[in-house]
Order: C-alpha cells, then structure tokens, then sequence
C-alpha cells in the first residue's frame, strides 16, 4: 500500500493510489472547516435578521463597525498568516519544536498589540466613527458609536482566536477549530436571545453577544493548544518569552500579507463609506446582499484554510509537483461548489432577502444584486485557492503589490465613479469589486503558472 501518511511526526503522502488517498485526507480536514463556516454562517444571518429588527438604520450602523474590526483582522494576518506559513512548513519539514516556537512568539505578539490597539480604539470611539461616517444620519451615527464602542473589547479575544485556530489548521488538526466554533456560536445564539430577544437591549446586545462568545472561543482553543502534544508543544512561559529569531520570521512571511490585507479591507471600508453617502435605503440593500454573498463565499474561506495546510506540507517535504496538483485540485472542487451554492442563493434571493427586512422593494433590490455577485464568487475562489498557494511558497511580496494595486489604483476609483458619477449605485460599487478581482486573478494564475514561488524561502 506504501508508505504510511505520518512518519516521525511529519506528513508523507503515499505514492501508490495517491489521488484516492488525498482525496480522503482532503475530506477528513474540510468537512471540519466546512461545518464550522456552515454554522457560523447560520449564527450571523440570525444575528443580522434580528438587528434588522432593532431599527431601519441598524444593519448599516454595524457595517462600519464589523468593516473597522475586519480591517484591524487584516493587519493581524501579520500574525495569522505569518504563523500559519511557517508552521505548516516546519510541520512538513517534521521539526515539530520549532513549529511549537513559532506559535508561542505569535501569541505573545497577538496579546500585546491587540490589546494596545483596543484600548486605543476604546478612547477614540466617537471621533473616530465620525470621521468614517461623515455623511451619516444622526440616528445611524449613534447606533455605530454605541456598537463600536462595546465590539472593540472584544477584539484582543478574537485576534487569539484567529491565531490559535489558523495555526492548528495548519498543523493538520482542523477539528479542534470547528468544536471551538461551536462553542463560539452557542455562546452568541444564548446571548442573542438573551440580551435582544429577552431584555431587548439592542445594538449594545449585539455588540455583547461578539464579546461573550470570542471570549469563549479564545479561552478554549488556548486550553487545547496547551493540551496538544502530538503536532507541537507550548507552554505560558514561552508564549510571555520573547524570541528575537522567531519574530523575525513571522514578520517576514506576514508582513506582505498584513499590507495586503489591510488595503483590502481599507478598501471595502472606503466602499461601505461610499455606500453610506448613497443613504440608509441604499446601504441597507448593500448589507444584505453582502451578508447573503457570505454564504456563496464559504468555500473560498474553505479552500484557503486548505491550500495552506496541504500544500505547505508537500513544499516543506519537498514535493514541488504535488503540490501545484493539489492546488488546482483543491481550485476545481471548490470552483464547482461555489457556483451551485451563488446561483442557487441569487435564485432564493428575495425570500433569502426577506429575512433581514419586511419591505418588499429592499428585499427585490437586494436579490437583483445578488445575481451580480456570482461574478464576484467566480473571481474569489481563484484568488482565494491560487494567492494562498502562493504565501505558503514565499512569494507573499507579489500577492501584496498585485493586491494593493488592484484595490486602490482599480477598485477606489471605479466605485466613486461607477456609483456617483455613472449613477449606477450599489450596482456600481459591486461591479468595480468584480474589476478589480478579476485583474487580481489574472495576475495569480500568471504568477501560478510560472511555479517560482514553489522555490523560494520561507
């Protein structure tokens, strides 16, 4: 049968009936990844269905908000990603006390700085959220405000969150991420109806809700992470100890992509800035059909976790072809899933709509947009499979430039122009998005193709 799957440690592909085998190890960690995202998702439309309750101007008041934490999660990737990279490759590499070193000096940075980043953000809540809010309503300004001023505290929890579950991902373990994710999303649905439902305390309840439950989330991956001997090993005094050579390397590797990421996610802020200026009506539909896009967008998020996993294990192991064949395998499922599930969703969209509205015209408005976010769908599961592959091979300085060229010399001024000056509205900003992704994702397969980030160092 060949050899076995793990060998001292490190993983080892069989050679003989190879595709069956990975086939199999595939589904074993994604169905994981894929039940976890499934819930969460279930979690954020009950979460959003009920805010849309709370008032008329509620789900646009939290996008800013939610806008500004996933900007601040971008810059953590530094951290995510870096960590991720490195010890998916050491893993492959079978050094597993490095690897173990590499999570402890990345927890010890996602504490300090996210700390620091939400007691800054905590002081500065009020003039900050006007600032991004220039143009808003006065209702809808003191909606983002009260939200923001309670979903910051829970960010250090979340950045802890990210790391421990990114890493562990990339240790091949992806079950203990989706049992903290249950956790997580019971925690959220219990104060849910607790605090909206039950004491009807708002956007202060939904706010609270993302505290309560990353709390959860955190504190139980850190007790697993603690438990785990068979990938890697840490302890609380390496993880308050600081290494100078392992946080070198994880600046190196997730620099590039924190830069990346972040300009990503500035750049959705700046279009949800756009969308507020169009008015509360036009930014409601834009919500709600971002908010139903993140059902379509699951196995992109499914196929990064992946990307990243197996084929870091197969480049620190040295298996260079094997590696670009499980990406383009991994690229072709993925493709086939997100397709059934954007047309599908587009198909429903206006009672899917009429979940988070009882206005009929809101609800058709926000399904027609969702036939113009299957082009968006088609471009991220390409850019979300290949520029993974692309980080976990090295070439993160690439991934960052094409991105943050597309984003801001593409997608910033095709959005203030298509939605202001052409007058085409939320339509506008989508189709800029899709412009620019698709330039993105042409420039990945180019690169891809060339295989030279399968030999560079990480």
């Amino acid at each position: 049968m060949g050899r076995a799957l793990r060998e001292g440690g490190a993983p080892v592909f069989w050679t003989v009936n190879g595709t069956q085998i990975k086939a199999r190890e595939y589904a074993r960690f994604v169905f994981p990844v894929a039940l976890e995202h499934g819930v969460t998702m279930a979690v954020g439309i009950l979460l959003s269905a009920l805010m849309g309750g709370v008032s008329r101007s509620a789900l646009a008041a939290a996008s800013v908000p939610n806008q500004v934490i996933n900007v601040y999660n971008a810059l953590f990737s530094l951290l995510t990603s870096g960590a991720a990279v490195i010890t998916s490759r050491l893993l492959g590499a079978g050094d597993r006390r490095e690897a173990g070193r590499t999570i402890e000096g990345s927890m010890l940075m996602a504490v300090a700085a996210s700390v620091a980043m939400a007691l800054l953000s905590l002081l500065l809540a009020e003039p900050f959220m006007r600032l991004l809010m220039p143009s808003a309503e006065a209702e809808l300004l003191n909606e983002s405000v009260v939200y923001f001023r309670v979903l910051i505290l829970s960010f250090p929890f979340l950045a802890v969150y990210n790391v421990l579950s990114s890493v562990m991902r990339a240790a091949d373990n992806s079950r203990s991420p989706m049992l903290a994710a249950f956790a997580m999303n019971a925690v959220q649905v219990a104060a849910i109806m607790a605090l909206m439902r039950g004491l009807r305390m708002g956007m202060t309840g939904a706010a609270l809700s993302y505290l309560l439950c990353r709390m959860a989330g955190a504190g139980l991956l850190f007790f697993i992470c603690l438990k785990e001997h068979e990938r890697f090993r840490v302890t609380v005094k390496g993880m308050a100890t600081p290494r100078k050579e392992i946080l070198k390397r994880i600046l190196r590797v997730g620099l590039p992509t924190s830069v990346e990421s972040g300009f990503v996610q500035m750049g959705y802020l700046v279009a949800n800035m756009l969308v507020i200026g169009l008015g509360t009506w036009r930014a409601t539909v834009f919500n709600i059909s971002n908010s139903l896009l993140g059902m379509a967008s699951m196995p992109s998020a499914i196929s990064t976790a992946t990307v990243t996993t197996f084929v870091g294990h197969q480049l620190g192991a040295g298996d260079k072809p094997g590696a670009k064949r499980s990406a383009l395998r991994i690229l072709a499922v993925g493709f086939a899933v997100s397709m059934t599930l954007s047309f599908s969703i587009a198909a429903l969209g206006v009672p899917l709509s009429g979940l988070y509205t009882d206005d009929m015209e809101t609800a058709r408005e926000s399904a027609r947009m969702l036939w113009i976010l299957i082009g968006y769908n088609i471009c991220s599961i390409s850019i979300n499979t290949l520029d993974p592959a692309l980080r976990v091979g090295g070439d993160v300085k690439y991934v960052m430039w094409q991105t943050t060229l597309c984003v801001w010399l593409i997608r910033i001024p095709l959005s203030w122009l298509m939605a202001y000056r052409m007058d085409m509205g939320v339509a506008g900003i989508l189709w800029a998005n899709i412009l620019s992704l698709a330039v993105r994702m042409a420039a990945g397969w180019i690169r891809f193709a060339k295989g030279k980030w399968m030999n560079m160092r990480v």
